[in-house]
């Protein structure tokens, strides 16, 4: 009695759903509202309002009632055949569920492991300016706005003396864990009458231009050798290649860089090499990675800067004719110096934007040049240079800007 009462309520139950989906299936008074360009204005605003009307598609479903239906009567399946179809059901119901189950691991899986990429990938790029005096660091910050303290800090660091070097290297060490690029741009000018340059003054430029250069390229590439990668710029100058009177002793220091440049590229190479590398934070991923290791000379010309002002705060001389350690013969050698090259300087000079745009494709450059113009008044004037062997045709051109 009781297996047949339980028998004919699941027939009846299934039964009244067939009936009702053959019923609104077959019923066509039922509305569907299709609305193109919503988007905005008048297609957005009707359908907003046609969404908000409740009885479109269910008042039909109050005739079920009144539809004449035949009469429910239970079929005569046996107890057993009806259990074990539902078990079927269950079981397939949890099959169901289990692969469901599975797939929605397998797209957190997916959705962690991409995820993980992304933060490998995204590099954020941390510009650490230094300069031998914080207090001068106002015109920088009003320059970076936003990005102070973000993507850009300003750091104390005196290239000139070897405990500043050591404690800001260490210090960026133990902090970043990593130095990546080192842009060497510290440097201070120098002009006037060769015998006049004395030994301090000499030692000064060559500490700031050479030696403190030296230095804390030394201390950074230690760990870039470490890292087997990394990037050391040095910003030199077209003074690097070409010579040029009255400021001998910058010209020195520039030289000395180019020749030391050419040194180190080709040992930086010999640390370019493919190595598996495993990140910490996601042990799962062993990659292979390229370390390389670059060196280049960067060899701007006339550039917009404060060189001359600086030049005198640091007493290195003046581009001023009127200097009272010039007597009248020099004074007038470099009248005629600065009358003969107005003209190319002022239609060539840059400016230090643009001088940065240069800097900044070679950090982005994978194989950057050893040596590098930052415009095609640079380059040509080098390649002139270059292939003088015999600097002849360099020391006419300097001579005849004297008269």
């Amino acid at each position: 009695m009781l297996h047949t009462k339980l028998e004919a309520s699941l027939i009846t139950l299934a039964y009244f759903l067939v009936i009702t989906i053959e019923f609104n299936m077959s019923n066509k008074n039922h509305k569907v509202i299709v609305i193109t360009g919503c988007s905005s204005g008048i297609g957005l605003e009707t359908a907003v309002l046609l969404a908000k009307v409740k009885d479109y598609k269910w008042k039909e479903l109050k005739h079920i009632s009144e539809w004449n239906s035949p009469p429910l009567r239970p079929l005569p399946l046996p107890l057993p055949i009806i259990i074990i179809i539902i078990i079927i059901i269950i079981i397939i119901i949890i099959i169901i569920i289990i692969i469901i189950i599975i797939i929605i691991i397998i797209i957190i899986i997916i959705i962690i492991i991409i995820i993980i990429i992304i933060i490998i990938i995204i590099i954020i790029i941390i510009v650490i300016a230094t300069m031998r005096n914080l207090k001068e660091r106002q015109v920088l910050e009003k320059a970076a706005k936003s990005n102070l303290n973000g993507p850009l800090v300003i750091k104390e660091l005196d290239i000139s003396k070897e405990d500043s070097i050591i404690k800001f290297v260490k210090g960026t060490i133990e902090k970043e864990g990593r130095i990546d690029v080192l842009i060497n741009n510290a440097a201070v000018g120098q002009f006037g009458k060769f015998e006049d340059v004395s030994l301090e003054q000499m030692q000064n430029l060559f500490q700031t231009n050479f030696f403190g250069t030296v230095r804390i390229t030394q201390e950074v590439i230690r760990k870039m050798k470490e890292q087997r990668s990394g990037k050391v710029i040095f910003v030199s100058s077209l003074a690097g290649v070409q010579p040029f009177m009255f400021c001998e002793f910058y010209v020195a220091t520039k030289f000395a860089l180019e020749g030391l440049v050419g040194c180190l590229a080709p040992l930086m190479r010999a640390f370019n090499i493919r190595r598996p590398m495993l990140f910490t934070r996601t042990p799962l991923l062993l990659v292979e990675v390229e370390g390389r290791m670059s060196i280049t000379s960067l060899e701007p010309g006339p550039v917009k800067t404060e060189i001359g002002t600086n030049m005198i705060k640091n007493k290195q001389g003046s581009f001023s004719i009127e200097d009272e350690t010039y007597d009248e013969e020099t004074k007038s050698l470099l009248g005629n110096v600065f009358k003969n090259t107005e003209a190319e300087m002022q239609s060539e000079i840059q400016t230090g934007e643009e001088v940065a745009e240069v800097i900044k494709k070679c950090v982005q450059d994978d194989k950057p040049d050893i040596r590098v113009a930052t415009s095609e008044f640079v380059k040509a004037k080098g390649e002139a240079i270059l292939v003088d062997y015999s600097g002849n045709a360099i020391a006419d051109t300097m001579e005849a800007l004297l008269k």
